[in-house]
């Protein structure tokens, strides 16, 4: 009876699971298809300017998401947004920005030679965003199934592990990328541009995953030595 509830307990959690992980998929799917409709939309724009007789539109339009630190550690709250329900101004403070920047000058040669070299690396970044889910859904199955101790799943484990660092490591560097860019074109009043975060979701998943794969396969190893004891 307790080893059909630990089945159960696992079966459903398994469940639960994919459910989880398939609504974070979407939801980050449905973030991204935003974005870049709208990357595609202000793209055209951009083409269509460069097109004009305007020598200020013949660069292309550069799009930053920036994290932002004030300049003035006494005034937490440098801005103020209104209040429509009392009409009054309420103190504010902007931690992230979406800022659209169209260059006077053509932009240095360490940035060209920076956003080619990421751009070759997209592709494979992008297959390795389809492989995650696929490796994951098969070890739901697999665990579904209660087949747990398997040195497949062992495989699938470090693969997403190592699939999640390889991706933290390109966003980093792309993240990195757009600071330095950001930096060297735009000074605002009371915001500094903050250095992007070391510390990543991606990044501490993919260690879990590589931890939990090596305590499985210790268990697997265990368990084998224990059935050649027997």
């Amino acid at each position: 009876m307790k080893l059909s509830f630990n089945k159960n307990s696992l079966a459903i959690l398994s469940i639960l699971a994919g459910i989880v992980y398939l609504v974070i998929l979407l939801s980050e799917i449905g973030e991204a298809w935003e974005g870049a409709t709208q990357g595609f939309k202000s793209g055209m724009d951009s083409v269509l300017k460069e097109q004009d007789d305007d020598p200020k539109n013949d660069f292309e339009t550069e799009f930053f998401l920036m994290k932002l630190k004030v300049k003035d550690k006494r005034n937490y709250y440098p801005d103020s947004i209104l209040n429509r329900a009392t009409n009054d101004f309420l103190p504010a403070r902007i931690e992230k920005i979406d800022v659209v920047y169209q260059p006077k000058k053509a932009l240095p040669l360490w940035n060209i030679f920076t956003m080619f070299f990421l751009g070759l690396l997209a592709l494979p970044i992008l297959v390795l965003l389809v492989f995650i889910p696929i490796q994951f859904y098969k070890l739901i199955f697999s665990l579904y199934k209660n087949s747990v101790f398997t040195s497949e799943n062992v495989n699938r484990i470090q693969k997403i592990g190592v699939f999640y660092i390889i991706i933290y490591a390109y966003l980093l560097c792309f993240s990195f990328y757009q600071y330095f860019l950001a930096k060297s074109v735009i000074d605002l009043d009371k915001y500094e541009i903050a250095r992007p975060d070391f510390a990543s979701e991606s990044l501490l998943i993919g260690l879990v995953a590589l931890i939990f794969a090596t305590v499985l396969k210790r268990a697997i190893a265990i368990k084998e030595e224990q059935d050649l004891t027997i």
